[in-house]
Order: C-alpha cells, then sequence, then structure tokens
C-alpha cells in the first residue's frame, strides 16, 4: 500500500486540522452588495443623511405617559423621571387607564 500525500487521511480526504499550502482554500462568500462596497464610506454616510428619518409612531403606553406625566408631577411633586415612569407603570397594571390597550 503506497501511503496518502501528507495531510490526506488514507481515504483521500484532508484532514481539517492539517492544512498544506497545495491545498487551495476558498475565500468566503461577501454577503456586500459589490456596487455598495465600490463606493467610498464618506459618500454612502452622505446618502444616509439625506434620506428623511421617519420617527416610529408612539405605542399607547407612550402616548398615556405624554398625556399623564404633568398630572404625576403636579400630584407627587417628583422631578426624577424613573419614578415618575415607575408610577405610571403601576397605574397601567393595575388598570387605571381608559380606553388604553
Amino acid at each position: 500500500m503506497v501511503p496518502p500525500p501528507h495531510g490526506l487521511h488514507p481515504t483521500g480526504i484532508p484532514h481539517p486540522a492539517i492544512v498544506t499550502s497545495n491545498i487551495k482554500q476558498e475565500p468566503l462568500p461577501s454577503h456586500s452588495h459589490p456596487q455598495e462596497s465600490a463606493r467610498p464610506l464618506s459618500i454612502k454616510k452622505e446618502e444616509e443623511k439625506k434620506r428623511p428619518h421617519i420617527k416610529k409612531p408612539l405605542n399607547a403606553f407612550m402616548l398615556y405617559m405624554k398625556e399623564m406625566r404633568a398630572k404625576v408631577v403636579a400630584e407627587c411633586t417628583l422631578k426624577e423621571s424613573a419614578a415618575i415612569n415607575q408610577i405610571l407603570g403601576r397605574r397601567v397594571s393595575r388598570g387605571g387607564t381608559k380606553g388604553l390597550g
């Protein structure tokens, strides 16, 4: 029996731990588009700035917070945003809202 070439298993399949210079490895495919990679980075940023930013609409809780925040601040004389958000969150979870959700 003739010994296999260096780096090959007796079956002829290359061993993953042994890579020799005579085995060519293919580069991994790139997921970017060829047109995008050809453009300079500064042009990409300028194009992104030109696009109008469309804000995501507020959900029901955010609309409730916007409406009720001033009332909670007046009632509790708190100025910390986190504490106000906790109070508003508790009121929503208790079901103290009309028409929310």
